[in-house]
């Protein structure tokens, strides 16, 4: 993955603005014209502020403002 052929599919980085909603607006974008892309996401822990002992559990973004696409460079 490392060389850069012309033909051969690559990962590269798309810097977006931040939010939830770029972010969904550019995957559809991206997925209506056959692009693969991925926005990795890991769950995080919060506590609640009204259960002591409870946690809230979210998803968020491992990597803010950014997603990965799949493409040929020509």
């Amino acid at each position: 993955m490392s060389e850069d052929k012309d033909g051969v599919p690559q990962w590269y980085l798309i810097k977006h603005e931040r939010g939830e909603s770029n972010k969904e607006l550019l995957m559809q974008w991206l997925s209506l014209r056959e692009i693969e892309c991925w926005a990795p996401v890991m769950i995080r822990k919060t506590p609640r502020a009204d259960n002591i002992v409870g946690f809230r559990r979210r998803s968020v973004p491992v990597f803010p403002g950014y997603i990965f696409v799949y493409v040929t460079m020509n």
